[in-house]
């Protein structure tokens, strides 16, 4: 039997199970047909090296720092044989888990240690590496197993129904929508981990009407979360686009608990009422997130693709990872019949019906950024938190335009991280502060923000700190931030405002303003909860810090129909396009996020609407 990796079809089902369990599972096959999936090597026929060692057999174990956490791993050898490589502890549940299994398969089957890293999970690669070798120093040899196979390469022609392109939420809910209406279906994902920038995410989705949530609070108005969505839009979005979104949100919260996600019912900040669906694990266990603190309860993307990934290979889905999909196929009128992808140097040709395009925004290229979304600024890319996807580099977008389809939306990034952890006023350039600093009402105020930081036509906004906010560690970081040329001083509010390029009469009388309300103790401007927390700026040294938000995401990408058919320009759809997720969010959202849980929302409900309609299509 041919296999993969060396995964035969019967123990890549093994591990769809065992992800079923609550891990990914840890395969890769490479090729079907329109009529059965076929086991074929797509990367070359790999020969081991016969090499001699002697160790002292036994179980093996070294506690090494993964990324978000400690990771105990462990190995058995014989006297001269790898026999297992397992690892243990939060790495194992949470962010690493497909990284590990991957590698330490591969790592056995090889006999070799220094198998390739896990493209997105590299922290926890080189950390079972590691682990690995310490294992094999207290066997005896450290360097047992440093030989490298001899591989063979070789280009692969496949063919099946349905390509999709990414395997983050929209990705997912596409390709096992596809796959449960009997469409044959392969996932490719160019790193070597699926589930995309949800992963990291706090697992929360927006929807009204769901059946936990009518269990849990009774039967939530789908309208209030479509006025709420479109408001946050500043009425810029596309109402019916949101309208659709919200009205299929229901059957998605109910589709993915069919799965056995669990969910947590309740408020997500921003929200108006409990529309919050957080996927969570229901051992309980706090994980910490890679991006600092801890995922509550905990919830996070993960949970989710811990049920739709095994669900999808059980469903006769197919996913190629470390592959990346660099060319649509077309025929003499614009339908798209396949793709062209690369997995290290070989060439990977897929014979399609449709293609789904579900690979993300690209808020992890600085070129695509200036392309395609003029507001967003140098100091965006690659994003400020762990939401963010700097593998997402526009490539479904390119992909999109080039087979025939156009933008749409504003162009904006999905900002973030415009928050002191210290009180601090926030004004723009004209010297002018924008909104409630402090986020009594967290969302609204960081889209307060946004919107002035837009609104103003720069690139920086500024805090001002003032005797009243200094402390030992505010000061420290202050002093190391102005060798960065980021934080300006001066004795006095003029000084200050002219070193940083701010207006000085608008800063002073900002200013002016601001003690009167602290010492009333009422924020009559933008409410702040506690506004006497900051103490009045009554005296100096002042800095200012020049800021600019960072980025989750992008907002804008390609136009698509309420199906999620690719459309042209003309209003004419691309027969066999499809698309999904940020690559095509710009009528779903403007210009700020408008609470947590909507983007993956809008991901499952257009990746799921993509997969089914593909799915109709190639059935006609």
């Amino acid at each position: 039997m041919k296999t993969v990796d060396g995964v035969s079809r019967r123990n890549f089902l093994k591990g769809a199970a065992i992800a079923g369990a609550g891990v990914f599972g840890a395969g890769m096959l490479a090729g079907c047909t329109s009529g059965q999936h076929t086991e074929t090597a797509a990367t070359g026929a790999e020969s081991e090296q016969s090499t001699a060692y002697s160790l002292m057999p036994g179980v093996y174990q070294s506690t090494v720092e993964g990324k978000v956490g400690p990771m105990v791993v462990t190995t058995v050898v014989s006297e001269d044989r790898l026999v297992k490589v397992d690892a243990g502890g939060i790495e194992s549940k949470q962010f690493g888990v497909l990284a590990i299994n991957t590698m330490a398969d591969e790592m056995v089957r090889k006999q070799f240690v220094d198998v390739d890293t896990c493209t997105g999970a590299t922290v926890t690669s080189l950390a079972l590496i590691q682990g690995v070798r310490d294992c094999l120093k207290q066997a005896g040899d450290e360097s047992a197993f440093s030989q490298a196979p001899i591989t063979e390469s070789h280009d692969e022609h496949l063919s099946c129904d349905i390509v999709v392109m990414g395997s983050g939420i929209s990705g997912q809910a596409a390709a096992l929508s596809a796959a449960e209406a009997g469409a044959k279906v392969i996932m490719v994902e160019k790193l070597g981990i699926p589930g995309g920038a949800a992963t990291g995410s706090g697992g929360a989705i927006l929807a009204a009407g769901s059946s936990l949530q009518n269990e849990a609070d009774g039967n939530m108005d789908p309208q209030g979360l479509i006025d709420h969505l479109y408001r946050y839009s500043e009425e810029q979005a596309t109402y019916d686009v949101i309208k659709n979104t919200v009205e299929h949100s229901a059957e998605i919260i109910d589709w993915y608990t069919s799965l056995g996600v669990k969910f947590q019912v309740g408020e997500c900040y921003g929200t108006p009422i409990h529309y919050s669906h957080r996927a969570w694990n229901p051992d309980g266990e706090e994980i910490p997130h890679p991006a600092g603190g801890a995922i509550p309860h905990p919830s996070s993307g993960s949970n989710i693709f811990d049920r739709t990934y095994p669900a999808f290979l059980a469903a006769g889905g197919i996913c190629l990872l470390n592959t990346k999909v660099t060319e649509l196929l077309q025929d003499d009128s614009g339908t798209v019949t396949g793709v062209v992808a690369m997995r290290g140097g070989d060439t990977i040709t897929i014979d399609a019906k449709a293609v789904v395009l579900a690979a993300g925004g690209c808020e992890g290229s600085a070129e695509a950024l200036a392309k395609w979304f003029p507001h967003t600024n140098e100091g965006m890319v690659g994003g400020s938190t762990g939401l963010c996807n700097v593998h997402d580099t526009g490539d479904g977008i390119e992909l999109g335009l080039a087979a025939g389809g156009y933008l749409t939306g504003g162009g904006y990034g999905q900002t973030t991280g415009m928050y002191s952890p210290i009180p601090a006023i926030k004004v723009t350039m004209d010297g002018v502060r924008d909104s409630d600093e402090m986020h009594s009402e967290l969302n609204e105020d960081q889209g307060s923000q946004f919107k002035a930081f837009y609104d103003s036509g720069t690139e920086y906004a500024w805090t001002l700190y003032g005797a009243n906010t200094q402390d030992e560690a505010a000061l420290k970081a202050l002093e190391s931030a102005q060798e960065k040329g980021v934080v300006f001083e001066g004795k006095t509010l003029a000084e200050v405002a002219e070193a940083a390029g701010v207006d000085a009469a608008g800063l002073e009388k900002t200013v002016e303003r601001f003690n009167e309300m602290v010492a009333a103790g009422k924020d009559d401007d933008f409410g702040t909860a506690d506004i006497a927390a900051y103490g009045t700026y009554e005296e100096g040294p002042y800095y200012l810090v020049r800021y600019s938000p960072g980025i989750n995401g992008t907002i804008g990408g390609l136009k698509i129909s309420m199906d999620s058919e690719v459309l042209r320009e003309d209003g004419t759809k691309i027969d066999g396009l499809y698309a999904g997720g940020e690559t095509c969010n710009g009528e779903y959202m403007y210009r700020l996020y408008p609470s947590g849980g909507a983007s993956l929302l809008w991901g499952s409900v257009s990746g799921r609407l993509a997969g089914q309609a593909a799915a109709k299509y190639v059935s006609a």
